[in-house]
């Protein structure tokens, strides 16, 4: 498995959009002069907590199913000198040559969810937690 959800590089652009068209106001979330690089270039912030005003995601799969993605989920967080970093855990997809849109849901979208792996149908089903 991997930690970070990797997005094709549209849906990535588009994510990148919708925050910085509603969320300037948020830590990293748009570039200034003295900052030029944004959550969306890899950056991370530090803070003591995540802090209020990120917006939930929703995830929609086909049939209908929609999940929701805290940013509790899809922050990582890593202690670093007596505080913590937070760091987008989306990401565009990285792989050169795959000319089709891939998404691989890391545990920045899994731990929102009970993913249930079908193997022997090929299907994998999700459904809400009760809470997070």
């Amino acid at each position: 498995g991997t930690t970070l959800t990797l997005l094709p590089r549209e849906a990535f652009a588009a994510l990148r959009m919708a925050f910085q068209r509603n969320h300037c106001d948020l830590p990293l979330v748009c570039p200034t002069a003295n900052e030029p690089l944004t959550l969306f270039d890899g950056q991370c912030f530090f803070a003591a907590a995540l802090p209020p005003g990120y917006p939930t995601l929703w995830w929609e799969f086909a049939g209908g199913v929609r999940i929701p993605v805290p940013p509790s989920v899809y922050f990582t967080k890593v202690r670093r000198f007596g505080t913590f970093a937070f760091c987008l855990g989306l990401v565009e997809m990285p792989i050169a040559g795959i000319s089709f849109p891939v998404t691989v849901l890391g545990d920045t979208f899994m731990a929102a969810a009970y993913v249930i792996f079908d193997r022997q149908n090929g299907r994998v089903g999700f459904a809400r937690p009760r809470s997070l």
